[in-house]
């Protein structure tokens, strides 16, 4: 006796298949195949049909003899309308033919295997749903961090994994996630350090704000929201081994444009630099001009028409002119 997956060797899948439709199927009468599908029975080959009839089939001699099966003792452990999945024992010349022993060893081991394949799909259907969680945050533009009750970071989208790429407002290190504002980090250790168990916390109504100031001046707003206590969020985290206290959500600060050179500037991604150069370009003709206003050299202000023009997809200044009266608040 022994447990075995066989390898089909090549033309023996067909074969297999064509016995089965054509030949044993067929053959199996009604009674036997209604008890076959029970998942509370274990059933052996011979209850499908005859022995004799078996290992005289085609099927027998050239698949399952060469490769020494002789017998088969079978568990359904899950049955639908269209599939089943199946514990089988295959025994070969050494044990002999499925006897009460075998059967009664596999239906002891029967409710042990239907008990692990439902805990099995369980855990799936909570990774396929973590999944599709994580899928729907990393589409999120605002930076998401996922954090547990020490301020370890647990999870993080696309977006959170770039602003701690820069390292500018916000790090994560061996004490947690880190603020580089000191008050910052203070109201954050102070929220994920209270009360989980209380209904009446402040962060389960509303979020924290927490302001941030990058190096460059550019301002960002940190909202700090705590998991409801049993959450289906919370759970289903945990449930894949990640601890989920709180999640803060990083963005930068929306300004409405003041102009139309600063609303392109946000549509288009234009730098400083270029944002002056686009500002002088729509007043001053020549480069030559522009590069004299600016206090720059010429071949700067090239560099930065060549980058405007592509970004705003065009390449006359007509052109530049039309996109910023058009982008006018």
């Amino acid at each position: 006796m022994g447990w075995a997956r066989p390898s089909i060797p090549g033309g023996s899948r067909q074969i297999s298949s064509a016995y089965i439709v054509r030949n044993l199927s067929p053959s199996i009468p009604p009674t036997r195949r209604q008890s076959s599908s029970n998942r509370e029975m274990c059933f052996s080959s011979r209850d499908l049909v005859p022995s004799e009839e078996f290992q005289a089939s085609r099927f027998f001699r050239e698949w399952a003899a060469p490769q020494g099966f002789l017998d088969a003792a079978i568990f359904n452990i899950q049955r639908y309308e269209a599939s089943a999945a199946a514990f089988t024992v295959i025994t070969g010349d050494r044990y002999g033919l499925v006897d009460e022993n075998l059967r009664m060893r596999l239906k002891r081991l029967a409710p042990h295997l239907q008990r692990s394949a439902l805990i099995r799909r369980e855990f799936g259907r909570h990774e396929k749903r973590i999944l599709s969680l994580e899928a729907a945050l990393n589409r999120v533009e605002a930076g998401v961090f996922i954090l547990d009750p020490g301020g370890q970071v647990t999870w993080t989208n696309q977006s959170a994994q770039s602003l701690l790429t820069m390292g500018d407002i916000i790090r994560d290190d061996a004490f947690g996630l880190t603020f580089s504002d000191p008050n910052a980090h203070r109201l954050l250790r102070e929220v994920l350090s209270g009360d989980h168990g209380r209904p009446e916390q402040l962060l389960l109504d509303r979020p924290a704000l927490i302001k941030l100031i990058d190096s460059q001046g550019g301002e960002w707003i940190a909202s700090l929201m705590q998991l409801a206590p049993d959450s289906q969020t919370q759970a289903a985290f945990e449930r894949v081994g990640r601890s989920a206290r709180a999640a803060l959500f990083v963005r930068r600060t929306e300004t409405v444009p003041k102009s139309g050179v600063e609303a392109c500037a946000n549509l288009y991604g234009l730098t400083p630099s270029e944002m002056r150069v686009l500002q002088a370009a729509l007043e001053i003709h020549t480069v030559a001009e522009i590069a004299s206003a600016l206090g720059v050299s010429p071949n700067t202000i090239k560099k930065h028409l060549s980058s405007i023009f592509a970004k705003m997809g065009v390449s006359r200044r007509a052109g530049l002119i039309r996109l910023v009266m058009a982008a006018r608040p």
